[in-house]
């Protein structure tokens, strides 16, 4: 895990959010280890990472959702898919 987050340090990513203590220890201290400028939030559950995520979104944005069936991140994709589709275009924004 804490290379996850080292690459995503790397890769310059402007906003990890983890789920869990357990991710925020190891991926948000791998992401920390590489000093990035980036912000690090760590949500207690996968209902509030896609709240985080769509309020922080912004349009031009590239995510990355990554975690297990456990962690329940299908959560988080729907959400990002709720929050991106035009419903009166019936297009993805």
């Amino acid at each position: 895990h804490k290379d996850v987050g080292a690459a995503a340090a790397e890769a310059k990513v402007s906003l990890l959010i983890t789920v869990g203590q357990t991710s925020q220890k190891f991926i948000a201290g791998g992401y920390m280890s590489k000093k990035t400028d980036g912000e690090v939030v760590t949500a207690e559950n996968s209902e509030k990472a896609a709240e985080i995520m769509c309020e922080k979104l912004s349009k031009g944005d590239t995510i990355l959702v990554k975690g297990s069936h456990a962690m329940n991140m299908s959560l988080v994709t729907k959400a990002l898919e709720k929050a991106v589709f035009d419903e009166n275009e019936g297009r993805y924004r």
